[in-house]
């Protein structure tokens, strides 16, 4: 499978195998607080979302090669700087363009990379594809809140919709087909700290 990265909110999900992840890393606080996924693209570089540049570099930790963040295994390496698309913009809140970022680690990872996606367009409506992350596993309408994210990486398939739902979905000034891809499945999909993450069509399939 190839990375790309996904932006939302994995609810629904269940436990992954951690050998079908192996390039996908947690990033922290320098405290252990964890706050955005990403993908090992290289091994001195993740992919991530541009919006997960929340913290000064010296303030963040990449955790590779680990499904559980809690069994303190893998690696746990440093941020030497963030690379954020130098045409990110958020004009609409919550609904940012060019939404991507690089991470150059101080040391190389010995975990696995994956390789990027090279396709020109999104994958057509219907496709099933797979999110990971230790991000939130519950979310409430009501009040608009996420619940604790999980110690151990969670998966869920969700399948990618038209540009017409997607547009219905977040709106036409947050939603854009020719540089999105939106996708889920009824009680299932990313959430509250699985942003950056991977969106992949077969998990492992680099192994």
């Amino acid at each position: 499978h190839k990375a790309t990265y996904q932006e939302y909110r994995v609810v629904g999900g269940s436990v992954a195998d951690p050998a079908a992840w192996p390039s996908t890393v947690a990033l922290e606080t320098t405290y252990g607080s964890p706050f955005c996924g990403g993908s090992l693209v290289a091994p001195q570089w993740v992919l991530t979302a541009g919006h997960c540049r929340i913290y000064p570099s010296g303030q963040i930790r990449v955790v590779a090669g680990t499904a559980d963040l809690a069994a303190g295994t893998g690696q746990t390496l440093g941020v030497a700087r963030q690379v954020r698309h130098p045409n990110y913009r958020q004009s609409v809140p919550g609904a940012p363009r060019d939404d991507v970022m690089l991470l150059r680690l101080a040391e190389p990872s010995s975990a696995p990379t994956i390789p990027l996606s090279t396709a020109t367009k999104p994958p057509p409506a219907g496709t099933l594809l797979h999110v990971a992350g230790w991000g939130s596993t519950t979310y409430s309408a009501a009040n608009d809140s996420f619940g604790p994210g999980s110690p151990v990486l969670r998966t869920t398939p969700v399948r990618v919709k038209t540009a017409e739902q997607c547009v219905d979905a977040y709106g036409a000034n947050a939603f854009y087909p020719q540089d999105m891809v939106c996708a889920s499945l009824p009680r299932r999909d990313a959430c509250a700290g699985d942003s950056g993450g991977p969106l992949v069509d077969q998990p492992g399939a680099e192994a």
